[in-house]
């Protein structure tokens, strides 16, 4: 049985990591993954794998979250125009 190496070990946490939407543990394990590589240790298959579902994982997070923050937005929005009108204030300029 094959022991895994560092850069299959931090591959794998970089992958549940972006599953769980885990910024700081991702960030953790995609500085183990460079310092493996930095090391010696050679990508294999699964690593390689492995890193191709975290930046996919990655690119789902970064769409999720743009589209949230323009759901924000326009939530901020509406309330800042709904609270300015509350108590007369103009919000045309």
């Amino acid at each position: 049985m094959n022991t895994p190496n560092a850069l299959e070990e931090a591959s794998t946490h970089a992958v549940a990591a972006a599953q769980l939407k885990d910024l700081e543990a991702l960030a953790d394990a995609l500085e183990m993954r460079s310092h493996a590589l930095e090391a010696g240790d050679l990508p294999t298959v699964g690593v390689h794998a492995a890193g191709e579902l975290t930046a996919h994982l990655l690119r789902d997070l970064i769409r999720e979250t743009t589209i949230e923050s323009a759901r924000l937005r326009q939530v901020g929005d509406a309330f800042g125009r709904d609270a300015g009108a509350s108590i007369g204030i103009d919000s045309t300029g």
